[in-house]
């Protein structure tokens, strides 16, 4: 127990508070989780490993505790975070003109040099810090649900993990509960059993520790709950409200005994299925444009050739496929 206490109190020494956002004057979560999207993309972008962004993101909590900064320095603090991390982290690490281009000139080399020498400083040079990915790879291997190709539960698992990230709230959480949280609602939604207590005696060395934060589920419902509802919060913005909805009645039993009154409250109704909203969208299309109630099917069907050649054919599933982009995008809109 007391190594189990000690192992946490570890956790903790580089990591931010979580009411660090309330001693900046100018800034907010909102930008928080605005520029951590930015970087995602850039992330993607320069191809870099999952560590780098992890690590993107710690340092940006840690300075922006030590400093108070004016909004229009914000995405400079996050370049430069961004520019440490890649070169702690990558073999090939992107150079100062890359991420210069990458912030369209808004910043010059020497300006992210200089935020660059002062977050060091700020930081004691102490980059070295746990995250949550370390900790969910190795919980992915105790679930057995670690393979070659990866299994559904371990991309469910990574997937709940980066969510966090953008959330500020999660800011509250040990590296290690997150990590854990996330593997025991992957293993829920999935259908698999989830880890349960055992006796420390009972189990290996390496296993204690894990057990203790992953399978005891007064430790992990309250964090649990907070993952599902941070879930919920960006399925709710990208897909609508029916996705949230969906995600806090079907992923976890102890949300769906505690969403099911509240529902029946408000009067919420069960969504209905995909093709009933599909033939919901079509009618109001066809109510919005009457000209193409019935030759939509008709420009579907002769834009595929009967008996043409190769090319026809490949040139007709282009055009398809920028069709079915085309209306992805107007619904999107």
């Amino acid at each position: 127990m007391r190594c189990s206490r000690s192992r946490l109190h570890a956790q903790a020494i580089h990591l931010a508070a979580s009411t660090y956002i309330t001693k900046q004057e100018d800034i907010n979560e909102k930008m928080r989780a605005i520029l951590i999207d930015w970087l995602v993309e850039v992330h993607l972008k320069f191809k870099l490993m999952p560590e780098t962004l992890y690590l993107t993101v710690n340092l940006i909590d840690r300075y922006l505790e030590k400093e108070k900064i004016k909004r229009s320095h914000l995405q400079l603090v996050g370049v430069t975070a961004m520019f440490i991390s890649s070169k702690y982290e990558e073999i090939y690490a992107p150079e100062c003109r890359d991420f210069v281009y990458i912030s369209d000139k808004a910043y010059t080399r020497e300006q992210i040099l200089k935020m660059e020498g002062d977050m060091l400083s700020k930081l004691n040079f102490q980059l070295t810090t746990p995250n949550s990915l370390l900790f969910l790879k190795r919980f992915v291997k105790v679930a057995g649900v670690h393979a070659n190709p990866r299994t559904k539960t371990d991309l469910l698992a990574n997937y709940l993990v980066e969510l966090t990230l953008q959330d500020y709230k999660m800011l509250k959480y040990l590296p290690s509960q997150i990590a854990a949280a996330a593997t025991y609602l992957s293993l829920k939604t999935m259908g698999a059993n989830p880890w349960v207590r055992c006796a420390p005696a009972a189990c290996r060395p390496h296993l204690r520790l894990n057990c203790s934060l992953g399978a005891a589920p007064r430790a992990c419902c309250a964090l649990t709950l907070s993952l599902t509802r941070a879930t919920a919060r960006f399925h709710c913005a990208v897909f609508g409200a029916a996705a949230a909805h969906v995600l806090h009645r079907g992923c976890h039993p102890a949300l769906r005994a505690r969403h099911e009154p509240a529902a029946q409250e408000r009067g919420c109704q069960q969504p209905a299925g995909r093709a009933q909203e599909v033939r919901a969208g079509e009618a109001r299309l066809r109510e919005r444009h009457p000209a193409s109630r019935d030759c939509s099917v008709s420009r579907r069907r002769a834009s595929r050739p009967t008996g043409g050649t190769a090319a026809d054919a490949v040139r007709s599933r282009r055009l398809d496929r920028r069709r079915g982009r085309a209306r992805i995008s107007r619904v999107l809109l």
